[in-house]
């Protein structure tokens, strides 16, 4: 059985229908009991279901024996011992992710199901103890997903993987108990099960349950500025030298109008998508930096992206634009010729196909009755990508080494809204593929209309106008230092906190456009280079350094006092942590040291934060630096102090973040004081210039 819509949304053996009381003999009057379509007995997560029309064809003393075998079941069940086979775990073509990170799945009783060990790595804390044989586990906030790197094995669907053991382990989340199971000794549940931490969606085109947390930050009308919820930022993985436009002199020249955000890619990359625009499409190509249409679709809504593994015949000799291109093909297709439109990296071309095999191929040009000595026969299929109406007729073929861009029908790309999947985004949709692969989704767009899809996912639209300028510009910074990171992959920056967290036009707001566009194009310099703006969500009362979190000292991440960030969501926190759960967190990260004994800070940098942390075991000492004694145990950061406990440690700290750069929740009370965003970024950035 394949997942479906209903599936996800629907707990496993929950009731579908609330029925009334009634004096009615159940086992003798069925159709009279509830007026629904489905009848569920349930009992001990195991259930029997009939549908009305199959118990009306049934006798009564039938239903009575089947309900009395269902019962006794129970009983039998009760009393079965560990390890009894109840089921198969069967092979699922369905990609499981959390926060857009993939996740190991499986396919159980139809549902897609998910190892709950698994779940430390994607923001959950989860413990297990062997005295009352009980697995808890419940959501960290502050812990960053760290997808598990796994081969997901492309097979045919229901294909028997293992074996479901009875188990007599009992499960919880956020201490609610929840049905799980015994997979080759290790305890799975289904994935929906998550559903009431965030939000569960069922992509059918991609095949994609995806999950997604909450925003961390509820947004308020402007008016009321009394939102003390976090902002979504933590960390930044950028180290100062790794930015290769910030070691040249600052030359505005140098930083390109336009910029490739990878939606869709690697692990999360897609073997179709859906494009849909209510104006119609225009598909171009870009020339440096100017957007050049090609050819236009005007009574077209929806188009499907997807990998083409045909094989074709084509012109030997290319055409120098798409128009003559399309003259050819429409005469083609009067003689009743199969062909598509081809962009190609020496042209525009004419592909016949497609077809299954070379031989195919040449066979379509043998009765298409054409100058056998102009065509050729096209092996090209690993990096081929077709364009698809809503019917699945072809209406262009474009290698991956020349993307066409698509954007919604308008008189200029500026002005281009187009929907991918279930977000629209501004400027175009593109895709690219590599030795095979699934498709990775780009979107080009201007900066300035990129950083309308960030600075609302990096800072409350409600809070003040100047803080919303500081953080634009610390965002068109960030940006800026981070193009090309992922140019071997075909884009610059991804949409996650590897970058900056991007939603696109669906996540726009009028107050944060607002802030873009009355600081468009401004940026801070030092010693006339552009700086790197990192920023984080409170300092707790001081900013960091740049060596005490990376390597390399800069002149403008210097730590300074910051008493805005006090009185603050995160100015101070209290985490305790058990030595069997810092074990596990060692052992998770495949530190082994035995049973911990001790704890100590060993080293703080000037401004308070631990440099050092030494862990002591019975079977040897570790020691964590700088971020990693955070990330270690999931702190919202690493300016603290502990105390250490029985059998546990207490970890009081302040702040949350690497604590570099503009203090998000200090900026916010900057401007409230009245300060501007010029102001604001040169407390929070030392020796700058705005420019």
């Amino acid at each position: 059985m394949r997942i479906n819509e209903q599936l996800l949304i629907n707990e496993p053996y929950q009731y579908l229908y609330n029925c009334m009381t009634t004096d009615c003999n159940c086992f003798t009057k069925v159709s009279g009991c509830c007026k629904m379509n489905v009848f569920r007995f349930y009992k001990g997560g195991i259930s029997m279901k009939f549908r009305l029309p199959e118990l009306k064809r049934l006798g009564r003393c039938t239903l009575i024996v089947l309900i009395l075998i269902f019962l006794l079941s129970l009983s039998v069940s009760a009393s079965m011992l560990i390890g009894t086979k109840v089921g198969d775990v069967l092979s699922t073509d369905i990609i499981a992710t959390i926060d857009h990170q993939p996740i190991p799945s499986m396919n159980i009783n139809g549902y897609t199901a998910i190892v709950v060990e698994d779940l430390r790595s994607y923001g959950f804390n989860v413990h297990w103890n062997e005295s009352d044989k009980t697995l808890k586990a419940y959501r960290n906030p502050s812990l960053s997903i760290q997808p598990i790197e796994f081969n997901a094995e492309h097979m045919e669907p229901g294909e028997v993987l293992n074996s479901v053991l009875y188990t007599d382990i009992k499960t919880f989340l956020d201490g609610k108990e929840i049905l799980s199971f015994n997979i080759d000794g290790r305890t799975a549940i289904y994935f929906n099960q998550l559903k009431s931490y965030g939000e569960l969606q069922w992509n059918e085109a991609t095949r994609i349950a995806s999950f997604q947390f909450p925003e961390p930050v509820m947004e308020e009308p402007a008016e009321t500025i009394t939102d003390i919820s976090a902002v979504t930022r933590r960390s930044t993985q950028l180290d100062p030298e790794e930015s290769f436009l910030h070691t040249l002199p600052f030359d505005r020249s140098d930083i390109p109008s336009h910029i490739n955000v990878g939606l869709y890619h690697g692990d999360t990359a897609v073997p179709s998508l859906r494009v849909l625009s209510g104006d119609g499409f225009m598909f171009g190509e870009f020339d440096a930096e100017q957007f050049e249409v090609q050819f236009q679709l005007k009574d077209y809504y929806q188009l499907n992206l997807t990998f083409d593994d045909g094989i074709y015949a084509g012109l030997k000799k290319s055409f120098e634009n798409a128009m003559e291109a399309q003259q050819m093909l429409v005469d083609m297709r009067d003689d009743g010729i199969q062909a598509v439109l081809a962009r190609e990296p020496k042209g525009w071309n004419i592909y016949m196909g497609p077809a299954a095999s070379s031989r195919e191929a040449a066979e379509l040009l043998e009765r298409a009755s054409l100058k056998q000595q102009d065509w050729i026969v096209l092996d090209n299929r690993k990096e081929l990508i077709s364009v698809e109406d809503s019917r699945g007729m072809p209406v262009i073929v474009f290698h991956s080494s020349s993307p066409v861009h698509i954007a919604s029908l308008s008189a200029d790309v500026a002005q281009s809204i187009i929907q991918a999947g279930d977000s629209k985004y501004r400027g175009t949709i593109t895709a690219t593929r590599k030795n095979s692969q699934w498709l990775t989704i780009i979107n080009r767009l201007s900066i300035e209309q990129y950083l309308y899809g960030v600075v609302p996912r990096e800072m409350p639209a409600s809070w003040h106008m100047e803080a919303l300028k500081a953080q634009a510009v610390a965002a068109r910074g960030f940006a800026m230092a981070n193009i090309g990171k992922y140019q071997n992959d075909g884009f610059d920056l991804c949409t996650t906190v590897n970058t900056q967290v991007y939603g696109g036009y669906s996540s726009e707001h009028q107050r944060t456009n607002q802030a873009v566009d009355e600081t468009s194009g401004k940026v801070m310099t030092a010693n006339g280079k552009l700086v790197i703006p990192y920023y984080h969500a409170n300092s707790g009362g001081h900013t960091e350094s740049s060596e005490y979190v990376w390597n390399e000292a800069v002149s403008y991440a210097r730590g300074v006092i910051d008493p805005y960030s006090l009185n603050a969501p995160y100015a101070e926190w209290e985490t305790i942590l058990s030595y069997q759960e810092i074990e596990q967190m060692l052992q998770q990260r495949q530190v082994f040291i035995g049973n911990v004994t001790d704890l100590m800070i060993t080293d703080i940098s000037p401004n308070g934060r631990v440099q050092e942390l030494l862990i002591s075991g019975h079977q040897g000492l570790h020691i964590l630096q700088k971020q990693q004694t955070r990330w270690m145990f999931g702190l919202q950061s690493n300016y603290y102090e502990i105390t250490q406990q029985q059998q546990s440690v207490v970890f009081s700290g302040r702040g949350s973040g690497h604590g570099i750069g503009m203090s998000q929740h200090g900026a916010r009370r900057m401007a409230e004081d009245g300060y501007s965003w010029q102001q604001i970024l040169s407390h929070y950035y030392t020796v700058i210039r705005i420019e």
